[in-house]
């Protein structure tokens, strides 16, 4: 799942790290992953760092990019998660913004 953000003056990011990104998992509820697997195994889904800031892979002028990876092993239950964005700009300790994405794990096959 690739993400991206972008200075929020529109100057240019000398570094990866000049803007940074928290992933961050809806609680549990009727029918998401975090309720159905728990919480635990949810995360464990995740090969990119929940809960904390994260660094962009990669950059050009004011526009920073990451690639968020997870591992879904065979067996997975069917479910969906929504998954918070957060990006904070590290020069000024600020909050720019924020977003979601929503994963939904399926079963395999023909589709």
């Amino acid at each position: 799942m690739p993400i991206g953000a972008r200075t929020q003056d529109g100057s240019k990011a000398e570094s990866r790290d000049r803007l940074q990104y928290k992933l961050t998992l809806e609680e549990a509820t009727t029918s998401n992953c975090a309720k159905i697997l728990g919480q635990k195994q949810t995360e464990v889904l995740f090969k990119t760092r929940l809960n904390r800031l994260n660094s962009f892979d990669e950059y050009s002028g004011s526009d920073l990019y990451a690639l968020i990876e997870l591992s879904v092993t065979k067996g997975t239950a069917v479910c969906s998660q929504k998954v918070f964005v957060d990006v904070i700009d590290k020069q000024t300790n600020q909050a720019i913004g924020g977003s979601f994405f929503k994963i939904d794990i399926v079963k395999s096959g023909f589709f």
